[in-house]
């Protein structure tokens, strides 16, 4: 199985108290563990367009004070869709891979489950090995 290497950090839907904080503490803590940081801003929307950036200390220093998150939010139809998820799924590869195109062949190291966020209770969770 393959090791984690990078950790992406999205928020998504609306503001909640302690989102600053959260990604605050999830940078911090993966830096000292070795990872690399990766904060997606606008939620699903910016994984699926790519608004990708590495994080670092720098960037969460003095954050915790400040309301919202730094990360914006954002909700997305496209994500609710089959193709959106297995979309983010590719940009999320590429956060730590070369790119991949329409034949690349990816090793089953990894599994994703393909439910959206807050499906309807009838529907199947969806997995699949990339």
């Amino acid at each position: 199985m393959a090791k984690v290497k990078t950790i992406g950090i999205l928020t998504s839907g609306g503001d909640a108290p302690g989102m600053n904080a959260a990604v605050r503490a999830v940078t911090r803590a993966g830096i000292y563990y070795g990872f690399s940081i990766k904060g997606i801003y606008r939620g699903y929307d910016g994984l699926l367009s790519g608004e990708i950036q590495p994080f670092s200390t720098e960037n969460v220093s003095g954050i915790i004070c400040e309301g919202g998150t730094i990360l914006k939010t954002a909700r997305s139809k496209e994500f609710m869709t089959k193709e959106g998820r297995i979309k983010a799924i590719h940009r999320a590869l590429r956060m730590n891979n070369p790119p991949l195109t329409q034949n690349s062949v990816v090793k089953p190291s990894r599994a994703i489950i393909l439910e959206p966020p807050m499906a309807p209770k009838k529907a199947e969770k969806r997995l699949m090995i990339i």
